[in-house]
């Protein structure tokens, strides 16, 4: 999933509520996306600003321009929005004081390949349905998905859990600080269960300690359909 972080970035916002996405994000979240994007993109912007273009209202578009650059957003406003937000937008844009479009050379977070970083794969279901819900939903999710697909690449538990841990800082500081190290040991133990009943358990177990946003949202199979083990095992424990 994470490989393809700018593509799944663009399609969540192409198919989802685009405004209520961005509405969603902090300051931070949509910054560090940002940033993130021109780096896996080489600086290239233009699709994601496209979508922005089309599909925002003029004081979200604003937003955006602080963040991506006044003058890359306001080309693809000129070129892609309707007649009466670009009018607005460049009335609103021109009293802003003017902003560089972000470099793309920013460093991600710590992981063991470029391609596999927390941050991504946090922002990727962030902006996606069931993780837009908010920071926890996303952080449980990104949990849950590294328990099973990343602990290979990263030796140890322990590794993913002082991660995660970051991440519970920087984009939900409410949670409990300690959840990282609890984390740390579930994920061992995850991984070195294979069937579909045990890892959906231990998928159910990591959304409890979250509260469960995953389990009471619409899709308990999570976004992108990546924790049906844990639906087959709601199924196979209800009544």
């Amino acid at each position: 999933m994470q490989a393809n972080f700018a593509d799944i970035i663009e399609a969540n916002f192409q198919y989802g509520s685009t405004e209520h996405l961005l509405n969603g994000l902090s300051e931070r979240e949509l910054n560090d996306l940002a940033d993130l994007y021109a780096i896996r993109t080489q600086g290239n912007t233009q699709p994601l600003l496209k979508i922005f273009a089309k599909r925002l209202s003029d004081q979200s578009l604003i937003r955006v321009a602080k963040v991506f650059g006044t003058k890359q957003v306001s080309a693809a406003v000129n070129e892609y929005a309707s007649p009466d937000i670009q009018s607005s937008f460049n009335t609103k844009v021109a009293a802003i004081d003017p902003v560089q479009p972000l470099s793309g050379l920013a460093t991600p977070m710590a992981a063991p390949t470029l391609d596999m970083t927390l941050q991504e794969i946090y922002l990727e279901f962030r902006t996606a349905p069931v993780g837009s819900v908010g920071p926890t939903a996303a952080i449980a999710e990104t949990t849950m998905y590294s328990a099973i697909w990343l602990t290979a690449a990263w030796k140890t538990g322990t590794a993913i859990g002082n991660q995660l841990h970051d991440l519970i800082v920087t984009y939900d500081p409410s949670l409990d600080d300690a959840i990282g190290g609890t984390v740390a040991g579930m994920v061992d133990q995850a991984n070195q269960s294979w069937d579909q009943f045990t890892q959906g358990e231990y998928q159910n177990s990591f959304d409890a300690l979250f509260g469960y946003p995953v389990t009471n949202s619409e899709n308990p199979a999570g976004d992108f359909g990546e924790f049906s083990d844990m639906d087959f095992y709601l199924n196979a424990c209800s009544p």
